[in-house]
């Protein structure tokens, strides 16, 4: 025996929209009677609607029924604890790259420091020649060049 229902019923059934019932008509997913300018969905009585579980069944209260849609939420909520614990490793892996910089750049500095407080006596004595007899000795001398362009 064949039975009618509705866009509306059929989309209840279905747990989908109107439109998306709608849809599956003009398609040919889903046979269709028009009666007196209304859109029926046949269906034969013993014939039960696919469901698919990525789909929410969704009663006359509205409230949905679907175990597919829990076992999703529990697996993007393991992946989402999954992704958090990632950041929070990846988040200290930066803190000890930053005091590790940090250190080394401290440590540079002080070495920086000593090396350069150790060699500024030497520094002073090669200072301490006259810069004019320093001028006189470097004009005096030719350039390599100036040889071969006589």
């Amino acid at each position: 025996m064949k039975e009618r229902l509705t866009v509306a019923e059929a989309a209840i059934r279905l747990g989908l929209s109107t439109e998306a019932v709608r849809q599956r008509i003009r398609r040919g997913g889903l046979t269709s009677e028009k009666i007196n300018n209304r859109l029926y969905v046949v269906v034969s009585s013993s014939e039960d609607f696919e469901t698919n579980e990525s789909t929410p069944l969704i009663t006359t209260s509205g409230e949905t029924q679907s175990s597919g849609y829990q076992a999703l939420i529990e697996q993007l909520q393991k992946e989402n604890e999954r992704i958090w614990d990632e950041l929070a490793k990846r988040d200290e892996q930066i803190h000890r790259q930053d005091v590790l910089l940090r250190d080394a750049l401290d440590w540079r500095t002080a070495l920086t420091a000593t090396v350069q407080s150790s060699s500024s006596p030497e520094r002073t004595s090669t200072q301490v020649s006259d810069p004019v007899e320093t001028s006189l000795q470097t004009s005096s001398k030719r350039r390599w060049w100036m040889w071969f362009s006589r």
